[in-house]
Parts: C-alpha cells; structure tokens; sequence
C-alpha cells in the first residue's frame, strides 16, 4: 500500500479590490493548501460566518495530522469525509479540502463527474463599493463581457451601479444580499424597482438564514425568483425549502466536498429547484475541480480567482465570461 505523506498549510492572498459584503470586509484571504506527498492538490476556503475560524483550523490540522497516516488509498479518504461530514470535528471547508486532495491525487474526479465540462459561463461579481471605485472596478474586471453581473448590497440598495450596468452593457444582474434585510418591508421597497428590471435574473439570500417565515412571505408578493445561499451547508435539500425559494447556490466549501455537493444537487433537481454553483474567494486551483462539476447546474459563479492580485496556479482562463481549463 502506498505511504502518503499529508501536510496542510496555510497561504494568504493579497486581494486586488477591498471585498466588502453585507456582514464584514476584507483586504486580504487566509486558505490552506493540502498536499500529497509533497505536491499542492488541492486548497480550503475557511468561512467565519460559519465559525470556520484559523484557530479551529490550526486545531483540526493537528488533529488529523495523526488520522492522515490511515489515509492512504482513495476509499479510506472518501469514507473518512463521509463519516465527518456527519459529525463536527472538523470544518466542512477542511473536509472538502481533504475530498478534492484524494479525487485529484488518485485521478478518480471524473469517474464521479462523468461529463467533466471544460468551460462554462461566469457571473462575475460586485462588491459593496462607492461608485466612484466602481467605475474603476467596471474596467479592471471587464465587467461588460458577462452575461449576469451580480451586485452585492446592503439595506441601500446600489441604484446607480445598477443603472450603470444596465446602460452600459447588456449584461443581466443579480441582486446578492448576505442576508443584509431585516424585514419584508425593506425588501418589498427594493423589489418595487428591481421589478421593472426585465434584465434581473433573480435574487439571492436576502434574509437571515433563520427567518424562514419571511421568505415565505417574500414569496407571496413576487414573481422574482428568490435563490438561497447561507441557508444551505451541507444538509440535503428537503420539501421545505420549495416554500422559501426557487433555487439554491451550492458550494463545495460549505457542503463539505465535491461529493456531498453532487448528491445535494441531485436532490434539488428531484424538487425542480434551480442550481448555482458557487464558490469563495479561492484560487484556480479550486476554480478548475468547479468548472468539471459545472454541467450540473444552471448557473455558475465561479470569478473567486478573480480578487487575487496574483494566483499562483493559473490552471484556467477567463474570456468573455468563459471560465475555461
């Protein structure tokens, strides 16, 4: 049996736009690089909100230091993240990390995703940000080649970026909210303008997580489909979650690895609630396992890779919002 030899580290990335959301900012990204036998597999994005802290992950790195010598063959891998995917001993971006580390290393990716997709189409995102900088930001992203930009808001909805958008480009937008509104009046205030908005694709997560009772309610007033994204970590979909949305963004990172995120699509699709496959802000290490998984779903937002100032991989382009291996 081959010795394998684990070792994760950590590796920042200098961010090339301050990435500001609902709940907090960032100038800069810690992740963890795993690898086998001393060769970079795969990468972890930790996320805070989720409790994902760099002292829990310092933790978990000790703690499997001792499990990884049993890893050894791809099974044992595989089961190994199964089993913890049900328990809370280790973070579910750790645990995704370790799942793609083994599908790359024993080339097993695309007996698991048949079709394997070479490319895909890209949103492109936007963060909370001052129109002045955006205007920046609209150029240094080429933000007119994707065919949906999402915006990032707040409670103050960012109309002029909107109207940039949809003047300068023919783009279509998405509104990603992090969970910023506190209640359905705000929401239904937003909604008056972005319903005459014939190029809006939908709206993501605009409440807390736990107030299932207001998207239910958002539900009854609107006909813009609602996608949901902190909701979902790693549970399967249930019956109940066709209540609150019409769609859900998956991501790798949360649901604990690429092969909890499969079934998790595979069960939505059972509910006919549209797919997104999202990510954090990741290198293209991550991005190029996200492009093969990309044909499940109808749409994807994989530009993390895009924030860096430098990725050290480079495994994909990205042309005309084409996100290519």
């Amino acid at each position: 049996m081959e010795t394998i030899i684990w070792q994760i580290e950590p590796i920042d990335y200098d961010l090339c736009v301050e990435w500001a959301i609902s709940r907090r900012s960032d100038h800069q990204k810690r992740n963890y690089l795993v690898k086998m036998n001393k060769v970079v597999i795969s990468e972890f994005a930790p996320n805070i909100h989720f409790g994902e802290t760099h002292q829990k992950v310092k933790q978990q790195i000790e703690s499997f230091n001792q499990i990884s010598k049993k890893l050894t063959d791809l099974q044992t891998c595989l089961d190994f993240c199964e089993k913890e995917r049900s328990q809370d001993n280790f973070c579910n971006s750790f645990l995704a990390g370790i799942e793609m580390a083994a599908l790359n290393y024993f080339e097993a990716f695309d007996s698991f995703f048949e079709h394997s997709a070479k490319k895909c189409k890209s949103s492109m995102s936007v963060p909370i940000i001052s129109m002045k900088d955006f205007l920046s930001y609209f150029d240094q992203m080429n933000l007119a080649e994707f065919e949906v930009v999402k915006i990032k808001s707040n409670e103050n909805l960012p109309l002029k970026i909107i109207e940039h958008i949809l003047d300068n480009t023919n783009c279509s937008i998405s509104i990603d909210y992090n969970e910023a509104l506190r209640n359905l009046d705000v929401a239904v205030e937003h909604l008056s303008f972005l319903k005459r908005i014939n190029r809006l694709k939908y709206i993501e997560q605009p409440f807390s997580a736990h107030d299932l009772g207001l998207y239910i309610d958002l539900k009854k007033v609107t006909n813009i489909p609602i996608f949901i994204d902190e909701t979902i970590t790693k549970q399967l979909p249930t019956s109940d979650l066709v209540k609150i949305c019409d769609g859900i963004n998956f991501k790798v990172m949360k649901s604990g690895g690429p092969l909890n995120t499969l079934a998790q699509i595979k069960k939505a699709r059972e509910l006919k609630l549209k797919c997104m496959l999202g990510c954090m802000v990741e290198s293209s290490l991550s991005m190029s396992n996200y492009v093969k998984m990309s044909y499940l779903v109808d749409y994807c937002d994989l530009d993390g890779s895009l924030f860096l100032n430098e990725d050290p991989f480079k495994m994909i382009t990205i042309n005309n919002g084409n996100v290519a291996l």
